[in-house]
């Protein structure tokens, strides 16, 4: 990735008096043993937790407990951590959070440290910098928040805090960051949106109008600097012709997912609206998540839903080998967020219906005319488990809080689950599944489930989990759907995870970046309600 050639956060003086003047030294020299015997003493502990201890022990390990950062043969070395800690917002990070300012602040101002322990405080303090910046560098500095996590694999440390390590030793700290980034087109796609973002909004030092007509043209200088910010213009200063602009109010609509019709409508201008500096944050966000994405991917296939784009797709390391449509939550009925690992798919599936869906939309129906559970292909079932023949039931008797029995709807073309259902360990009771009703899959709005998600494409997802094994699959096709057929489980033979995340950017089939609706409202301060 390219960088700019001068970056936020970084002490100009610093640079100037550290190239050109003595730069800083300690008052006692420090040496491999007294290093090592102050990282371990306790009395360090009051500056550093106990994991971050045990990272320190591994980089200096490395080095065999030399210190690094506060000898004069390394000032160049030191330069160049500020250097790429001064872009972090280029690699969707945040400076300050590596101590940067501290750092430079104590470079820029303090020639001589006052005591030794002084220098070996800063001594670690800069090393923990460094290792949580390269560890953010390829994994992400705020992993995706799940509602319930099915698998938690731990990220490499002990291996990118060797290699880090070993990239100080060799002066070559610089290099290091080109061995993390991530291969992942969305990672690359959106980091390159990001810097775009970023110089632009720096060269127009922070100017954001808001919009308040609605006409596209030359004229409407909040308009061309909102598209300049965006990215959508490349010349503030230029002049467009009208169909030109019309191209452009299209672009800006496929980039913010609405109907590309070129006019400057009402939703377009609240969008456009959203002040630039949080969609940068949006954006960052994004790219934060498929870091760790990227991370997880290289490990094992696996499976990702993303709830505000109503997408799947399965990636094997950094490459997509399927994607798909699908239908997810209502609002009213939201999809969790989630970790998981799917091990079994079912065919031919029976739909449990929960209760809450019972009660409240079954009930009323089988009231006014009973023969819709015969109609409807559902069974009724004891709270033994045992079947109830419908006829003998008077509906009228119940209601949410009384009602005894489990419905259950058999296989069939009308099955709502359709021929296959891959189930995952989750306290929610939701699961991947295939469904009668195609024609849903065109729609743009696709928040149309009670919280299960609808697979565009079923078998092809079951394919993948059987690992070529494809005859379970040519049978469903083969068949097609069989009334009052009995389920039947097939183990996966790639029990693959699955990721069911909430991320508001992505990246279309065309390459280009996507803001997603904030659907379910989880981001509070994208919607000016925090």
């Amino acid at each position: 990735m390219t960088r700019p050639p001068v970056c936020k956060n970084i002490c100009i003086a610093f640079l100037t008096m550290f190239l050109l003047g003595p730069g800083v030294h300690a008052q006692t020299p420090l040496g491999p043993s007294y290093l090592q015997n102050e990282l371990r003493s306790p009395a360090i502990g009051s500056f550093f937790s106990k994991q971050q201890l045990a990272k320190l022990e591994v980089f200096y390990a490395v080095l065999n407990y030399n210190p690094v950062w506060l000898r004069k043969e390394n000032r160049l070395l030191l330069e160049s951590l500020i250097r790429l800690i001064g872009c972090a917002e280029y690699d969707a990070l945040n400076a300050d959070d590596y101590a940067a300012k501290d750092i430079t602040d104590y470079l820029c101002f303090s020639k001589v440290l006052p005591a030794a322990k002084d220098s070996v405080v800063l001594e670690l303090r800069i090393s923990m910098a460094a290792i949580d910046f390269f560890h953010d560098l390829k994994f992400g500095n705020h992993p995706p928040e799940f509602g319930y996590a099915g698998f938690a694999p731990a990220d490499d440390d002990r291996f990118l805090i060797t290699l880090v390590a070993q990239h100080v030793n060799e002066r070559a700290l610089h290099i290091l960051p080109a061995k993390l980034y991530s291969q992942m087109p969305e990672v690359v796609t959106l980091t390159g949106k990001l810097g775009e973002m970023l110089d632009k909004t720096q060269r127009m030092a922070g100017w954001d109008p808001v919009i308040n007509s609605n006409e596209p043209s030359n004229s409407n200088t909040p308009l061309v600097i909102k598209l300049y910010s965006l990215g959508i213009i490349d010349d503030q200063n230029a002049k467009l012709a009208d169909t030109v602009w019309v191209q452009k109010i299209k672009a800006v609509q496929r980039m913010f997912n609405v109907q590309a019709d070129g006019k400057m409508g009402k939703q377009t201008i609240q969008l456009l609206n959203v002040p630039v500096a949080m969609r940068i944050r949006e954006l960052s966000r994004s790219i934060n998540y498929y870091k760790w994405l990227s991370a997880r991917a290289a490990i094992q296939r696996l499976i990702v839903v993303n709830i505000p784009s109503a997408r799947l797709a399965v990636y094997d390391h950094d490459t997509t080998v399927l994607a798909m449509r699908v239908i997810v939550g209502k609002t009213s009925t939201p999809t969790p967020t989630l970790t998981s690992v799917v091990d079994k798919l079912v065919l031919y599936p029976f739909w449990t219906v929960p209760h809450s869906i019972a009660t409240k939309e079954l009930l009323p129906v089988f009231k006014r005319d009973p023969d819709y559970v015969q109609n409807g292909n559902y069974q009724v079932l004891s709270r033994a488990g045992k079947l109830v023949n419908p006829r003998s039931i008077n509906w009228h008797n119940y209601n949410a809080s009384n009602f005894p029995f489990t419905i259950r709807q058999s296989t069939g073309c009308d099955n709502a689950l359709g021929l296959l259902k891959l189930d995952f360990e989750n306290p929610y009771g939701v699961y991947l599944h295939d469904t009668p009703v195609k024609i849903l899959f065109a729609s743009s709005n696709r928040f149309l489930s009670h919280g299960c998600m609808r697979m565009e494409k079923p078998f092809e997802m079951g394919r993948l989990l059987l690992d070529g094994d494809n005859r379970a699959i040519d049978t469903l096709t083969e068949k097609g759907c069989l009334k009052n057929q009995a389920p039947i489980v097939v183990q996966a033979k790639i029990k693959m995870p699955v990721v069911v995340w909430y991320n508001t950017v992505t990246v279309n089939p065309a390459g280009f970046a996507v803001f997603h609706k904030d659907i379910y409202q989880k981001l509070p301060w994208l919607n000016n309600k925090q």
